[in-house]
């Protein structure tokens, strides 16, 4: 908040360089009366951690017919994690030798098998 002078630029110089181009190409239609963006991106906070944020936006009429943009930006930390996370298990256990399934026991359907499962049971 006290960074706030009005424009874009304290919040730009928050996104992660790599994903800086991005959310900018992102934002531009937002810039037009009626059009919007929609974008996940990291961010860096002052004292160094990453957080990752989504932004969601729309261009609407201000004062004197300029448009701005209203929107808002959520923290979604915690799901990119759990993705990363359910990823990286979805790797290890594909790459596992042992036989891995996993199965809903309320339906007794196959959730998950790892390659080898697949491979020797089909």
């Amino acid at each position: 908040p006290d960074e706030a002078d009005g424009t874009m630029a304290p919040f730009v110089a928050r996104v992660h360089p790599e994903d800086r181009d991005r959310v900018l190409r992102e934002f531009a239609p937002a810039r037009r009366l009626g059009g919007g963006y929609r974008s996940e991106f990291r961010v860096l906070l002052a004292d160094g951690r990453e957080r990752w944020l989504l932004g969601v936006g729309e261009g609407v009429a201000g004062p004197g017919g300029a448009v701005r943009v209203v929107g808002y930006n959520a923290d979604i930390t915690a799901r990119r994690e759990a993705e990363r996370d359910a990823l990286l298990l979805r790797v290890f256990a594909d790459r596992a030798n042992d036989l891995l399934s996993l199965i809903d026991v309320a339906t007794g359907r196959y959730v998950f098998v790892n390659a080898a499962y697949a491979a020797a049971v089909g």
